[in-house]
């Protein structure tokens, strides 16, 4: 499937808010608030959906509600850009009452990070569109003081600023734990979010891809659990490269290896490259990646970079 690239976001533009899982502008009411207000001192119009300020139990409202009201900030003719309010644990509930065919014929950008990575892939496996793994409204924008100037130049490079090459630039923190060079799509996100979707209709193609990769909270032998999965389901025979987030509170457990120890071992027999301590997910500075755009990543010249424009 030919990736469908949408429309760069442009100064004005009206961004709809969706929240697609937990209720984190009802329980996170002042972030919430600052995040929108954050967005509108930078110009933006906004639309946020009804269920972003609603509650149903774990999530912000039925599964039909909260589908139904994704497809219509799509449908939108008013819409530039849909940004997800915050995270969760249940976004994939929403996948089988998803119209990918209105997505696809409504293009558009639409970002989040953490458990809505179910979504990001799933609409571009099923509609081919380009996604953004990206920063929230609750979590990113609603930081008090707002963005990091990382965060947001990298944001402004990839959709609203896009050059047909973009290279990130390396940090202290980046590790190459494999060498190698290789270019494909980039696919991935939040681990066990992305771990939903092995083994479904929704599932998407893995073939030459570059897999990125982060979480939280999980230490290394539950990293090792949903990494073996990947392996076992066959992702690995599959895949051109990886990237490893900046993880966050991934501690190995009392007497457990070291996510270097345990990744040699995952990944016995594989030669791909693989970058490590890359800031994107739950990190306050974080990269924008675009799911479904071709990215590079080369250990010889330190070099991980789109090689092409993911907006139009």
């Amino acid at each position: 499937m030919t990736p469908l690239r949408p429309s760069r976001l442009t100064p004005g533009a009206t961004i709809g808010i969706v929240s697609v899982s937990a209720p984190e502008p009802v329980t996170e009411p002042e972030w919430y608030d600052r995040g929108r207000a954050y967005l509108s001192e930078l110009g933006y119009g906004i639309r946020a959906s009804a269920s972003v300020v609603t509650r149903h139990g774990y999530m912000s409202a039925p599964e039909e509600q909260l589908a139904r009201e994704l497809v219509d900030q799509f449908r939108d003719p008013e819409i530039a850009a849909i940004i997800c309010a915050g995270g969760g644990t249940n976004a994939n509930r929403l996948l089988r009452h998803l119209d990918f065919e209105a997505i696809a014929e409504h293009p558009k950008i639409f970002i989040g990070s953490s458990n809505p990575t179910v979504l990001l892939n799933a609409i571009h496996a099923r509609s081919g569109l380009v996604t953004f793994h990206g920063p929230a409204v609750v979590w990113n924008f609603g930081k008090p003081g707002g963005l990091t100037d990382y965060t947001e130049a990298n944001l402004r490079a990839v959709l609203v600023e896009p050059r047909e090459r973009t290279v990130f630039e390396p940090r202290p923190e980046w590790r190459w734990l494999c060498p190698g060079r290789t270019q494909g799509p980039l696919l991935g996100g939040n681990l066990i979010s992305l771990q939903c979707l092995l083994g479904t209709p929704f599932e998407p193609d893995w073939d030459g891809s570059i897999l990125f990769w982060e979480d939280i909270g999980k230490s290394t032998n539950r990293l090792d659990l949903m990494l073996t999965h990947f392996r076992d389901a066959g992702v690995f025979d599959r895949i051109g490269g990886m990237v490893i987030g900046k993880l966050v509170s991934c501690d190995a457990p009392e007497g457990g290896q070291s996510l270097e120890e345990m990744m040699e071992e995952v990944l016995q027999g594989y030669t791909f490259p693989v970058l490590a301590g890359v800031e994107f997910g739950h990190t306050d500075d974080k990269l924008t990646l675009p799911i479904g755009g071709r990215a590079e990543l080369d250990s010889d010249e330190a070099l991980f970079a789109l090689v092409e424009s993911v907006v139009i």
